[in-house]
């Protein structure tokens, strides 16, 4: 049996492991437990696993856990004993056309284990703004209950799955790193990751990805850093990026 609840990135990067050992013991008796967000997306991907949002019985559990990865300067899912490589959702398809379709994160979603940094609205629609004037077309993507910000269609989603499903309709994502990026790499699509503060972005990076940094460098965001992450991290971290800096790193992909 496999655990993890939280965050909704985790139990995509624990998809390398489960991947692997699915491979090796075709015939075994396999579970997951997850949060009740991740579990319509796990049966879709491992259509005969028990999954459910609740405890189980097992004869052996691995709880996904990444303990270590900053000292051996390895990614979460290296940590967890997988490769980035063997992240796999085979029900998700990029879609897009090849068009001018941009989709925007400018939230921590809700399924994050914690809301850790966002980016200004003054900078979103000034960002939107830009990429609108050169023929772009944007599009706010997150869920439904998520403030909307006046300037980019609205794309939001009522549920997890339709989520997933907009990211891959899009030709290209703009997003602060949250699930969004582990998502992405799923499909091999690009975008640029906006990591805030973390001086340790390849814990969770993927080398498709342009990456945008905060001069301010402190501990900003997910589990690794749980007992690290500073009250005020909204406020110091992600202050420093610029309209320009994100629009900069958009222009090298």
């Amino acid at each position: 049996m496999f655990r993890r609840y939280e965050g909704a990135g985790d139990v995509i990067m624990s998809l390398a492991v489960v991947n692997r050992i699915n491979e090796i013991f075709p015939k075994a008796i396999k579970k997951y437990e997850t949060s009740s967000t991740m579990v319509p997306v796990l049966r879709k991907v491992y259509p005969n696993f028990d999954i459910r949002d609740e405890r189980m019985e097992a004869d052996f559990a691995l709880p996904m856990l990444y303990g270590g990865c900053r000292e051996k300067r390895q990614h979460v899912v290296e940590s967890m004993g997988g490769k980035i490589e063997e992240i796999r959702i085979p029900f998700l398809k990029d879609t897009s056309l090849g068009g001018n379709k941009i989709g925007i994160v400018p939230y921590q979603n809700k399924h994050a284990k914690k809301k850790t940094k966002e980016w200004t609205k003054v900078n979103w629609k000034a960002l939107v703004a830009v990429l609108q004037e050169a023929g772009f077309e944007c599009y706010q993507l997150g869920d439904a209950s998520e403030r909307k910000i006046r300037g980019p269609k609205d794309g939001r989603s009522k549920n997890f799955l339709d989520f997933m499903d907009k990211l891959c309709s899009m030709d290209y994502i703009i997003s602060i790193e949250n699930v969004v990026n582990h998502i992405l790499w799923a499909v091999r699509k690009p975008g640029t990751i906006l990591v805030g503060g973390s001086s340790k972005e390849w814990m969770t990076s993927y080398p498709i990805h342009e990456h945008v940094k905060s001069s301010v460098d402190c501990n900003c965001w997910a589990s690794v850093n749980k007992d690290e992450i500073k009250s005020n991290c909204t406020v110091s971290c992600m202050k420093s990026i610029t309209v320009d800096d994100v629009l900069e790193s958009f222009l090298l992909c």
